[in-house]
């Protein structure tokens, strides 16, 4: 692709052997792709972008916290309605 062209997120996708559902995280939080843009059909993503993205000149996606574990009760069952 020549550098004036765009990605879609499934060329994105498959360039970057990455999911789809992952491209659309990296577009949602709006770092990696800062150029990227929509219209009536989808996203459409620079190749420049793309390149400094392959670099590592981007922010990383933050990690979602874990859900937190609830003890499990000291009898092993509940005992109390």
């Amino acid at each position: 692709m020549d550098m004036t062209d765009n990605f879609t997120v499934q060329q994105l996708a498959k360039h970057l052997q990455v999911h789809e559902n992952t491209i659309y995280e990296w577009l949602d939080q709006g770092t990696i792709f800062p150029h990227a843009f929509k219209i009536k059909r989808g996203w459409r993503i620079p190749c420049l972008d793309v390149e400094r993205a392959k670099k590592r000149e981007f922010v990383p996606i933050e990690k979602k916290k874990p859900l937190p574990v609830r003890p499990k009760p000291a009898g092993g069952f509940v005992t109390r309605w």
